[in-house]
């Protein structure tokens, strides 16, 4: 990227290709600045510490323990009992680590403080715009739409609790409740062991294009599914590039 910004060759790489392609290549070399090499490899460390807390941390659910990715399952059970149990009991372990929680936070935002301060911008928000290359959008456009869904969809989405609520005989919706409805939700379809083999049976439906990746990818374990204790939670994709593959990591339970 650095040497793609510098070459003198942009305006020729304006005209074939657009302007956007070189604003995104000096927004990456300018949020990407060696001053800050060493702070990105002290943010990530802190990072990693709030990772292995949830990755760490259990739920109490049906007298067992599971992984924290499990509270989605958890939050479906029809016993209210159990329900807020496992919730009650995800509260008290993010208690329990409350003041390394807090420490994460307060360093992590010190360290982009200053990040920032060092290519001379006033907040982390203006680096952060510009890492993820948002250049039709800034923090003027973020305000108006929270202000518009205070307005609009927050009493919206205040009612419909309230309704809820009411319908599972409560004044108020707690959040354990919150994914419980009158209606009873659809039962899953296939379980965890059979998740990749349905997958593969739909891409493969729809041609090779779709199928053969997909199979490589599961034949390659490049799939990491199930949630189990230890994993970190949340889901993402990443890439390979010299391989040419993804590899994609969830919590499916």
């Amino acid at each position: 990227d650095r040497a793609l910004a510098q070459s003198p060759c942009t305006q020729q790489l304006d005209e074939r290709f657009g302007t956007h392609l070189m604003q995104m290549t000096r927004a990456a070399v300018q949020a990407h600045d060696p001053v800050n090499t060493a702070l990105r490899t002290e943010v990530s460390d802190v990072l990693m510490r709030h990772t292995r807390i949830f990755g760490e941390g259990t739920i109490t659910w049906r007298g067992e323990q599971h992984p924290f990715s499990f509270l989605g399952k958890s939050a479906l059970d029809d016993d209210r009992a159990e329900r807020h149990g496992a919730w009650q009991s995800a509260i008290d372990y993010v208690r329990s680590n409350e003041d390394e929680l807090q420490a994460i936070f307060d360093e992590a935002r010190a360290l982009r403080i200053q990040m920032a301060a060092n290519l001379g911008m006033d907040s982390y928000i203006h680096l952060r715009y510009l890492e993820m290359r948002r250049f039709d959008w800034d923090r003027g456009d973020a305000a108006r739409v929270r202000a518009a869904i205070l307005e609009h969809v927050v009493p919206i989405t205040r009612a419909m609790e309230e309704r809820q609520a009411r319908e599972l005989g409560t004044e108020r919706l707690h959040p354990a409740d919150s994914s419980i409805q009158s209606d009873a939700p659809p039962a899953p379809v296939v379980d965890i062991d059979g998740q990749l083999d349905a997958a593969m049976s739909a891409f493969d439906a729809m041609g090779s294009a779709f199928g053969d990746p997909f199979r490589t990818m599961v034949e390659e374990r490049l799939i990491d599914l199930p949630a189990r204790a230890g994993k970190g939670t949340g889901a993402f994709c990443t890439v390979f590039p010299y391989e040419r593959v993804p590899y994609i990591f969830c919590n499916s339970v």
